[in-house]
């Protein structure tokens, strides 16, 4: 699958630009790759892997290889098949865990649906176990993406429903938070009825003007798991779809074979809260640079590395 062809275009914040100006062409997958080779993290509970860009979790129309179809090669003598408990997007890379038991998976469950209908500022009960999780996007708009310290309001509407969301700062540091809610406009009446609160803290960790287009790398949040939140959250109320983006950016590119591009969005850190019950306090490094580490009060923290052509795409647009 590659990220950019001769003639995909793409439009970002109104401004229309050719994917090979910006993206580096992909190098063809290497096929010996196997799941294991991903691995990040292991204990007797939960693997951890790294996904590559294109490669999907589960099965579907057209779709031969899956994560999930691959799982097997996971299971170690273990007595039960691991199983997932979360997904990824297929152009999406980044951490995918997966459960080695039931019960793992049912704990893993309840932990990423913690917090799913609440937002900042809210008593969420049993959110001390919410998973946290960090991504890296690399975004494109036609101004400036707005700095921290102002509150802004957003809206975007169509025939079926409608976005609100405000942008505020929160207390640490220079992060934003986007809240945003689903609203459905009765066929009845004027009235609207609130629907599946969202919210994500965004950081800018680097800004640069390149090709005609504002470009930023951003450090997200989420607090909550919406579908595509992240992608709506840029697109919608950032007016910075993620570089790749074709459904939320309004283009309509596809590759040259039908597939559509890669989307810059890593899920770069995980942090299990109370995971280890006896911590020791010291970090460990596996294998090719990747790492996990366990604090003093028992949170496994791992972390995913960039894939090289994320990593090629942030320093061209002198983003690093």
């Amino acid at each position: 699958m590659s990220p950019s062809t001769n003639d995909a275009q793409l439009e970002v914040g109104g401004y229309t630009y050719n994917t090979k100006e910006v993206v580096d062409k992909d190098q063809a997958r290497e096929t010996t790759k196997t799941v294991t080779d991903w691995v990040v993290y292991k204990d007797e509970r939960i693997v951890i892997i790294n996904k590559p860009s294109g490669i999907p979790v589960q099965g579907g129309t057209g779709v031969t290889t899956s994560i999930d179809s691959s799982l097997s090669v996971l299971q170690d003598g273990y007595p039960e098949k691991p199983r997932l408990v979360h997904r990824l997007d297929r152009t999406t890379s980044g951490l995918l865990v997966v459960a080695r038991t039931r019960k793992a998976a049912q704990d893993l469950a309840s932990r990423f649906h913690s917090g799913a209908n609440t937002v900042p500022g809210c008593n969420v009960e049993g959110s001390t176990s919410r998973i946290q999780k960090k991504y890296i996007a690399i975004v494109g708009s036609a101004q400036p993406v707005k700095e921290p310290g102002r509150t802004s309001k957003y809206a975007s509407e169509s025939k079926t429903f409608r976005l609100q969301g405000d942008m505020v700062m929160t207390t640490e540091g220079k992060t934003q938070t986007i809240q945003m809610a689903s609203r459905i406009i009765s066929k009845k009446s004027f009235t609207t009825k609130l629907l599946w609160p969202s919210a994500t803290d965004v950081t800018i960790a680097a800004q640069n003007y390149h090709s005609g287009t504002y470009w930023a790398l951003l450090n997200l949040h989420p607090w909550t798991g919406r579908k595509h939140q992240l992608r709506v959250h840029c697109a919608q109320l950032l007016n910075a779809p993620i570089l790749g983006d074709i459904k939320y950016s309004g283009a309509e590119a596809k590759a040259n074979d039908g597939t559509l591009p890669r989307i810059y969005l890593h899920m770069a850190g995980m942090e299990l809260k109370g995971w280890v019950a006896s911590a020791a306090g010291q970090e460990t490094s596996t294998t090719e640079g990747k790492s996990h580490r366990i604090t003093k009060e028992g949170t496994l923290v791992v972390t995913a590395s960039l894939e090289d052509d994320m990593q090629r795409t942030i320093e061209r647009l002198g983003l690093s």
